[in-house]
């Protein structure tokens, strides 16, 4: 179960601080209103984009990571009014599990035949994908190291605060209070690092400490529904991981933690009701 639970992030503990790839990128497109002739330049700006987040690490390098990072681009029109050809977008960026981003009135020039890199200075194109790469990291490092995430949100800051006083700071504000509504939501940042634990510890044989462990980490989401009950991070975290109730009840051959599940997702109270049944068969 271990191996299933972060089948999405390969991480390899090593003591070395050696670069390794840490953002695996997939790039989709949708663009039904844009005329046949920009076809072209957009499949070599999905291409360029894979090429540069390939190319650039978005962790500490403590850890070596491999995530994926998905992006479906929705390019909604092509702005040709002005000197400077301009894509207007949407996005849907996630880790294709538990985490999902989505980023609305993204605008950007067009820049065929120029790299795409990094300069240090603001980019309205890589300054974002730097910023969703590191928001994707940090709650990935959340999950294994208590506030583990702190260095790389930082990082995240940076790529988009100089965006503000840029001549692209569309969006930026946005993204900005996006990472205070992540970063400040310290019980699901808890609850996500004792929820890993609790899988761990299931999984080495440690029951104790894996009832203790998860029972913290519900304990935190029953907090922050208390305290928001539509808090959207915490419903994407609930949505892609209360299945994993099967796991738990198989593992520590126990149900006492499914009236939690049940007050935290009470829309699934039939997935409970049928694995508790399996249960006491």
């Amino acid at each position: 179960m271990k191996k299933l639970y972060i089948i999405w992030i390969i991480v390899l503990l090593c003591s070395s601080m050696l670069f390794s790839q840490t953002l695996m990128p997939k790039i989709t497109t949708e663009t039904k209103s844009i005329k046949q002739s920009y076809l072209k330049d957009i499949e070599n700006l999905k291409y360029s984009l894979e090429q540069y987040i390939k190319s650039n690490s978005f962790s500490n390098n403590i850890y070596k990571m491999n995530i994926p990072f998905t992006i479906k681009l929705f390019i909604d029109n092509i702005d040709e009014s002005g000197n400077e050809i301009k894509y207007v977008c949407k996005a849907i960026i996630t880790n294709e599990y538990d985490q999902r981003f989505f980023e609305q009135g993204w605008i950007f020039p067009d820049n065929t035949g120029t790299p795409i890199m990094r300069t240090g200075m603001y980019n309205p194109i890589t300054s974002v994908i730097d910023f969703y790469g590191y928001m994707i990291v940090g709650t990935e490092l959340d999950a294994i190291s208590l506030m583990g995430g702190n260095s790389i949100y930082e990082k995240a800051r940076e790529s988009v605060e100089i965006g503000k006083i840029s001549q692209w700071p569309q969006g930026c504000n946005v993204r900005i209070k996006k990472l205070e509504e992540l970063t400040e939501n310290y019980r699901l940042r808890k609850a996500r690092y004792y929820y890993t634990l609790a899988i761990w510890d299931a999984e080495d044989g440690k029951l104790n400490s894996a009832k203790k462990n998860l029972n913290k980490a519900l304990d935190f989401i029953k907090q922050i529904l208390t305290l928001q009950k539509k808090d959207k991070y915490t419903r994407i975290f609930i949505e892609h991981h209360y299945k994993e109730a099967d796991f738990f009840i198989e593992s520590l051959q126990d149900t006492s933690f499914l009236p939690k599940l049940r007050e935290i997702s009470p829309e699934h109270e039939n997935y409970f009701n049928k694995i508790s049944k399996k249960f006491n068969k």
